[in-house]
């Protein structure tokens, strides 16, 4: 049972890891006249990118 657990696991942190680059490149959208433009959309990016990489490719992420 650990290995399923682990994958599921995996699968559903990625998701919330997309969900949550999602919602911090349109904040960053959304306040872009404020300070700290580009790091905010670099951030949302990188969580996008790191989510996407466990979703896709969830036993890779449980090996690491």
């Amino acid at each position: 049972i650990p290995a399923p657990a682990a994958l599921a696991f995996a699968l559903v942190l990625g998701w919330i890891l997309v969900f949550a680059g999602v919602i911090e490149i349109a904040h960053a959208i959304h306040q872009r006249a404020e300070p700290g433009f580009a790091w905010k959309i670099v951030v949302g990016l990188v969580t996008l990118a790191i989510g996407i990489m466990m979703v896709v490719s969830p036993v890779a992420a449980i090996s690491s």
